[in-house]
């Protein structure tokens, strides 16, 4: 399937989505029309869906990133990171650190490696502190924090309900200006079984990217919301400032928030590859990053 251009993510890879950590978007401003798109007939929606779910990245990219962690009460909680992103057969795939800011500057941050693969069929794998080599973490573990105290967990980079076969297409709606594609993906019977609800995705049909997306309970209620925050223009094109995922029961959020990016990369994949993730993964030229 032809691969078109779209925003990093996903946040990581289909951003960070996928997360998945660059959006190549339009190459010009996008649309902010008042009225919502015209709707798609079935064949259309489930074209623009395929299309969307396999737009993966044109080039490797890497950032440097915060996460901040904002309860509704008490004091936030800052984390670092730096990751890369590339793409291989299986799909988008991106590696990168995370450590929580002590609150002591002359104390040295516990780092952890993370490495995620996209794509229909998704991987994760990770590296503690006090760990040496990476270990692979079951699906059931996606909905763990990648740290404690945070509110993203590997589920939420991973969006692997992109790849839900259950859908339906509920139209079109306008949202602060953005034209946007809503569909319902509804959980196969295992995850279902497990407790998840469906989610609702907000696609910006100009930007082709994930604008908001929602994860509901069994009851309906929405649980967790994505929404992505502001855009940006690097090289000539559209690149993401800053998403948040809130939990709509404790209203307690995580904003995640980038801070330089390099683009037109290309890493060796061997550092993609779950026996290398103790390997330090080489940095890009100071001149390659673009601060945000």
């Amino acid at each position: 399937m032809k691969k078109s251009r779209r925003f990093f993510g996903e946040i990581f890879a289909v951003w960070l989505a996928g997360v998945t950590l660059v959006m190549a978007g339009p190459r010009h401003s996008p649309d902010i029309g008042s009225l919502p798109p015209v709707p798609y007939n079935a064949a259309e929606a489930a074209k623009y869906l395929e299309n969307f779910r396999y737009a993966w990245l044109l080039s490797d990219t890497a950032i440097t990133f915060d996460f901040v962690h904002r309860p509704r009460h008490g004091e936030e909680t800052r984390y670092s990171g730096i990751g890369w992103t590339s793409t291989n057969s299986a799909g988008p795939v991106t590696r990168f650190q995370l450590a929580k800011v002590p609150a002591n500057k002359a104390d040295k941050p516990e780092v952890w490696e993370w490495l995620l693969q996209n794509g229909p069929s998704p991987h994760v794998w990770v590296i503690a502190p006090g760990e040496t080599t990476a270990r692979e973490v079951p699906a059931e573990k996606w909905r763990d924090p990648l740290l404690p105290g945070m509110i993203y967990t590997p589920f939420d980079l991973m969006m692997p309900f992109l790849f839900w076969a259950d859908y339906k297409y509920e139209g079109t709606a306008r949202s602060a200006g953005r034209g946007l594609d809503i569909y319902t993906m509804n959980p196969p019977p295992a995850e279902k079984a497990a407790g998840l609800g469906p989610v609702k995705l907000f696609l910006d049909r100009e930007l082709n990217a994930l604008w908001q997306m929602q994860q509901l309970d069994a009851k309906g209620a929405v649980a967790v919301q994505f929404k992505l925050g502001s855009v940006a223009k690097i090289e000539d094109q559209w690149m993401f400032e800053d998403c948040q995922l809130e939990n709509m029961l404790s209203h307690d959020y995580d904003k995640f928030v980038v801070k330089a990016v390099a683009l037109k990369l290309k890493f060796d994949p061997a550092f993609f590859d779950p026996a290398n993730l103790a390997k330090p993964m080489p940095l890009p030229p100071a001149d390659a990053w673009h601060t945000m």
